[in-house]
């Protein structure tokens, strides 16, 4: 749907309405619950996958770094091709890919599962990036905020739900969770058919943006602040979370994807909600509120003995998320230009990745030498970093859009 057409109906109909009949909404709703289960899925399974491949619990993290680490790399190369050869193209490459990961059941060993979880991460490398493009490409204003808004609801369902059956499934086999990766070979199919590319026209007389000039001081402060909440994200709660549970509460892994959909639902609720809450309050200044909310989650499951502390740090980290979610994709299209937008998300994936594969790594250290009391009073001193290095962002741009 070319934006023209977008603004003559602008006016004469509900913005909602507006996202909900257009495929490629859908489009790109598919691949977010395909992207997100690459994670989630495993993250309520990890002790019992670690015990099934004989490993300890400090090097389950390795499951997710190797899926994480070919991101680095191939997250801006692919954003950039999709700019040039259309979304379409590259997000089918990349989720027959990825659909690559359900072999991991049949892994003979801890090593062969390393490197399936390597070529899966790297169709997974930009799905999390080129599906907010999608709607970038198609929609604009309350129109792009509201999308935005739903595709953070809908990942934050994933996140809910993902987790409890991934927990349901090692309860019955350890490996049980890797064949959710066939899910991938749906949404290939089912986006052929969806997912209509919009060229982003450009005039003979339109001067090119160097990519050199393409990143501005904002976008670096919404690229740092990535970076923070994945490592806090993939390094204390996804890897560790689930251990606090086994040692601490004595959990099964059902009752502890429970837990971790909690939080989810909490966020939920928040990426809903986001477009009124910024009614009253700035992008960039909910945007950094969400640090607020991280730390005070690592302090709650720091000093939780009990299952108050255990779930009001569960709410708090999805009152984070749920910022997170909706506002980062939000930020990164206000301050970029329309024509390497592709090349910006893929970018911040690049700090998506860089933030799941620092965090597994030090986290790991953390937990090797403080157990879980260091794991998250190091949660916590990185949040508090990622409220440091991205406040100036809230006070840079002091006027609503």
């Amino acid at each position: 749907m070319a934006k023209d057409s977008f603004l003559n109906s602008y006016s004469k109909e509900n913005f909602s309405a507006i996202v909900f009949k257009n495929r490629n909404f859908y489009a790109a709703i598919l691949v977010t619950i395909t992207a997100v289960l690459g994670i989630s899925s495993l993250s309520s399974a990890l002790p019992k996958i670690a015990q099934s491949f004989e490993i300890d619990d400090a090097s389950s993290g390795l499951i997710l770094l190797f899926f994480t680490l070919p991101g680095i790399v191939f997250s801006p190369v692919l954003g950039f091709f999709s700019d040039k050869v259309g979304r379409k193209i590259i997000l089918s490459i990349a989720l027959f890919i990825f659909g690559l990961g359900f072999l991991g059941y049949f892994a003979n060993d801890f090593k062969a599962l390393l490197i399936i979880r390597f070529v899966q991460g790297i169709g997974a490398s930009t799905l999390l990036s080129l599906n907010v493009a999608i709607l970038a490409d198609t929609f604009e204003r309350r129109a792009l905020k509201f999308a935005l808004g739903m595709n953070g609801v809908v990942t934050s369902i994933a996140l809910t739900l993902f987790p409890i059956l991934g927990g349901v499934l090692s309860d019955i086999n350890p490996r049980n969770p890797f064949l959710l990766s066939l899910f991938s070979f749906v949404s290939l199919v089912l986006l052929l058919f969806l997912l209509e590319d919009r060229a982003i026209k450009k005039s003979e007389n339109e001067i090119k943006v160097p990519i050199r000039n393409a990143v501005n001081d904002d976008l670096i402060f919404v690229f740092l602040g990535t970076t923070f909440t994945f490592i806090v994200l993939y390094g204390a709660y996804l890897n560790y979370f689930s251990f606090l549970a086994k040692y601490r509460f004595e959990m099964s892994s059902t009752l502890t994807g429970v837990f971790i959909g909690i939080s989810s639902f909490i966020s939920a609720i928040v990426s809903y909600k986001i477009e009124r809450i910024t009614e009253f309050f700035r992008d960039e200044v909910v945007y950094v509120s969400g640090f607020v909310f991280y730390a005070l989650s690592m302090i709650l499951f720091y000093i939780s003995k009990d299952y108050i502390f255990l779930t009001l740090g569960s709410m708090f980290f999805g009152v984070a998320q749920g910022i997170n979610i909706t506002l980062t994709p939000q930020l990164l299209n206000k301050f970029s230009k329309e024509e390497l937008r592709g090349l910006i998300m893929t970018a911040n994936g690049s700090m998506v990745n860089l933030g799941q594969t620092i965090g597994p790594l030090i986290f790991s250290f953390a937990y090797r030498m403080f157990k879980l009391n260091g794991v998250f009073i190091l949660g916590f001193l990185v949040a508090l970093l990622g409220l440091i290095l991205t406040f100036k962002l809230a006070v840079k741009n002091p006027s609503n859009p």
